[in-house]
């Protein structure tokens, strides 16, 4: 990998988590948000097929609706904020939406760098405009 290919995927990388600490203007983020509670809270059970009480009203967005790919890097997200404050995982949704990004932004990275990889291999000339 070229060492200008290289910068581009890292400065990629830093612009896509700075943008990822400006709150959420779409509302997806309210939804994982709760899921990453509940997926914490009571396990991938819980949060596909939910069950009311008297003391756990229905969160957001629940039941989840995705395949567990997803939900399973929500839960690690919330078990890694869980053990470093566990007071973080349901008062510090800023903290908590960043940290649900980070696997998307990792993934968009991820995906930019196979799509400069293999059109390296197949047109070695168009490689560098691949990279967002």
């Amino acid at each position: 990998m070229s060492r200008r290919a290289l910068a581009i995927l890292i400065a990629s990388a830093a612009f896509q988590a700075a943008l990822a600490a400006i709150p959420d203007t779409m509302g997806d983020l309210l939804e994982y948000r709760s899921w990453t509670r509940e997926l914490t809270r009571s396990g991938l059970a819980a949060a596909y097929w939910p069950q009311e009480t008297p003391n756990h009203p229905p969160q957001v967005g629940l039941p989840i609706d995705y395949p567990p790919l997803l939900p399973y890097l929500f839960w690690a997200v919330g078990r890694a904020v869980l053990a470093f404050s566990p007071e973080a995982l349901e008062s510090n949704d800023r903290l908590l939406d960043f940290l649900i990004r980070l696997p998307l932004i990792a993934s968009s990275v991820l995906l930019a760098l196979l799509v400069y990889l293999e059109t390296r291999r197949t047109a070695p000339g168009a490689a560098l405009i691949t990279l967002p």
